[in-house]
């Protein structure tokens, strides 16, 4: 490929283009070549570079919307070209690819070259072309804003005096918010089938909304409206999508274990998020005047919940398809840029079925007016789900549309119009989904390390018993390798080895294919225990850590044999999690789980005498919605952490019952122990109250 000559990144106004370009700086060809067909594949523009003076040369000739970059090159590091890039072409996306995991290093990157992503070899496909699509559509979003913001500047006097060129510089702040402001709707997200609308006004405004996809079974969403019209509104709103990113959607996801969960991706909860994002932008907020109202959710497919922020949001719907009836979200959290700069955020939880409905819309729903100034409000929009709730989720959104269109008798709307509609799938299926990872590697013992790497890296992505299961299997991977290059490559390198790793039914599935000579399992003798011999520890080792082997040999001399291991994750995660908030000394606790039983109840109890002891208060409210079943045990350990706290001068309050845990506490007369409420902040109320009456 030729490389072209030096360009100046200047467009035509009425037309620009994306730039495509993608630089491969890596020394290995295999890697390039996958490389360069996996990006060529999704249709983007490819240069290469084998060692960094001849990246350099491409990087100061050529316009690039991305770069990838291995660290360990030839003759300068990695880290050098990425420095050197910032400098040649500041605004190009970096991203790093590379065989080691040392967040140390991934830390220097991001702080020094300011990196967007940080991808190990043997990489996921799919993870690397979102990395590498969302780059280059972030770099190219950037772009397009700069040239707005230069032509805003160069024409601001101009545009005082010409209607015409006024109305240019709104459609094009138009085009903005749709690149900006307007996330990309998911599809395939299993559990739910998204559907989304949005109609422009005729006046640019901060509408915005956009997805992050943290983890398969997870997916955070978050719909706002900055205060006011106008441009300065749209790049408030294109403000507050990056500082949310930052949070919602990092490069890279830290990995926390708890006792009751294992390993797992440790997510920010949406309320810490959002007093991340407030504390960022609170002060420029104020000093602009204006203030941002949203709403952020989280869907656990897998749990079936939502969580969510209100933050002076319009409420969305839930149709509940078991009740037929609609309910609203809501919350009473400030605006964004309302409040204090240290705001602290409540976040709530409601649980959702099959074939049940979320809608979320704009004001430019709700607030459409009629020519006699009558709003559409939101009762209109439920009668529409109520009577429309069984029809396809893009006929019903459509339907929507039309009557909203139809009551204010205009084509055009005076506000933006956005619909977004989840038609909740089932999801039983996730407990047992597939999540597969496949590499290949050179028959060389050299490549040891990488494989136990590609095991470990596999135990993280589903998420449960990393140091135990892992730790077995990287042996198990380890001594299945040596044996297929020494034995049955007789030595020899150059030839391949293919693993392949699946997760399913709580299963651990390893798949070791190669094409050197194969073996018979049965004739492996048990090894020597005396130290007569120092081998035939191997598969005396990988059959005992196994709970199941199967061998194919292959067919034919071109064939590959197959070696199929399976260890079953015996680890069971406790049902009952924990979250909670602090209301001026009150410990809000919810309980997230359905059941409370004999198995869970010590840990229980222990984890809230914990949590009490931390947080330094004596008051406690214990939010009990999505209790179901509670047994004697998990009674005794609701009165033993009330009788701690009344020890401390403290006390227990319980709300949000549901009636089988009514019926349960009225059988044995335990509702005349507790004081019981009907919502959280019910039971606040009455602390207050008893506070004030100490006091008179």
């Amino acid at each position: 490929m030729e490389i072209a000559e030096k360009q100046e990144f200047k467009e035509s106004h009425d037309h620009p283009e994306w730039l495509q370009s993608v630089l491969i700086v890596d020394d290995e060809p295999m890697t390039v070549e996958a490389l360069q067909l996996t990006l060529e594949g999704v249709g983007l523009e490819v240069y290469k570079a084998e060692c960094g003076e001849e990246a350099l040369k491409i990087i100061e000739r050529t316009p690039l919307a991305v770069i990838i970059c291995d660290l360990n090159l030839p003759d300068i590091t990695g880290l050098e070209v990425l420095k050197q890039a910032m400098v040649l072409q500041p605004n190009t996306s970096r991203i790093v690819i590379t065989g080691t995991a040392n967040l140390n290093i991934a830390a220097d990157l991001i702080n020094i070259t300011h990196v967007s992503h940080f991808i190990l070899k043997p990489w996921d496909y799919n993870v690397l072309v979102q990395a590498v699509e969302s780059s280059v559509e972030k770099f190219n979003l950037l772009r397009e804003n700069r040239r707005l913001n230069e032509l805003t500047s160069s024409q601001t006097n101009e545009l005082k005096k010409n209607h015409e060129n006024l109305q240019h510089e709104l459609a094009i702040g138009g085009r903005v918010q749709n690149l900006l402001l307007e996330g990309k709707v998911p599809h395939d997200i299993p559990g739910t089938e998204i559907t989304g609308l949005t109609v422009p006004s005729k006046v640019v405004d901060g509408d915005f909304y956009d997805f992050y996809h943290s983890a398969p079974h997870i997916l955070d969403f978050v719909i706002g409206d900055v205060m006011g019209k106008g441009l300065p509104a749209a790049l408030v709103g294109t403000a507050m999508k990056f500082q949310l990113a930052r949070f919602a959607a990092p490069s890279i996801h830290p990995l926390a274990h708890q006792k009751n969960k294992g390993w797992h991706l440790d997510l920010m909860e949406p309320h810490d998020i959002l007093k991340e994002v407030n504390n960022e932008i609170y002060t420029s907020l104020v000093k602009l005047e204006h203030f941002v109202s949203l709403l952020y959710g989280r869907f656990n497919f897998k749990n079936q919940t939502f969580t969510y922020v209100d933050c002076g949001s319009t409420k969305p719907l839930h149709y509940q398809k078991d009740k037929q009836r609609i309910t609203t979200i809501a919350g009473d959290n400030f605006p964004l840029g309302i409040g204090t700069e240290n705001e602290i955020y409540r976040q709530k939880k409601i649980k959702f079925e099959k074939d049940d409905l979320i809608v979320f819309y704009s004001d430019g729903v709700s607030e459409a007016q009629s020519p006699n100034g009558e709003l559409f409000g939101t009762k209109r929009l439920e009668a529409l789900i109520e009577q429309h709730h069984h029809r396809d989720p893009n006929e019903l959104m459509e339907l929507i549309k039309r009557q909203v269109s139809h009551f204010a008798q205009k084509e055009t709307f005076d506000d933006d119009l956005t619909l977004l509609i989840f038609k909740i799938k089932d999801s039983s299926h996730l407990e047992n989904a597939i999540s597969r990872d496949i590499a290949r590697f050179n028959s060389h013992l050299s490549q040891l390390k990488a494989i136990r790497k590609f095991v470990e890296a596999f135990c993280i992505k589903v998420m449960d018993q990393l140091t135990s299961v892992s730790n077995l299997l990287e042996l198990v991977v380890d001594e299945v390798f040596c044996n297929i290059v020494q034995h049955g490559y007789k030595g020899e390198s150059g030839n391949e080895v293919i693993i392949q790793a699946d997760y399913l039914d709580d299963c651990i599935i390893l798949e070791i294919l190669d094409q050197g000579k194969p073996f018979d399992p049965s004739e492996i003798e048990h090894p020597n225990l005396v130290g007569k011999k120092d081998e035939g520890f191997g598969f005396y080792l990988v059959k005992d850590v196994a709970d199941k082997i199967s061998y194919q040999r292959k067919k034919s001399a071109n064939g590959w044999n197959c070696l199929r291991i399976t260890k079953k994750i015996g680890y069971q995660g406790m049902d009952m999690e924990l979250s909670h908030y602090n209301k001026n000394d009150i410990i809000v606790i919810t309980l997230e789980g359905e059941n409370l039983d004999a198995r869970e109840s010590p840990d229980f109890k222990q984890r809230v005498n914990d949590l009490i002891s931390k947080e330094g208060s004596h008051n406690v409210i214990l939010d009990l919605g999505l209790l179901n079943f509670i047994d004697s045990t998990g009674l005794g350990s609701f009165l033993s952490i009330m009788r701690s706290l009344n020890t401390a001068h403290g006390n227990m309050k319980l709300a949000n019952m549901s009636n089988p845990i009514r019926t349960i506490f009225e059988l044995v007369c335990m509702h005349k122990i507790f004081d019981i409420y009907d919502s959280v902040d019910d039971a606040i109320a009455a602390f207050h109250n008893e506070k004030a009456g100490k006091k008179d």
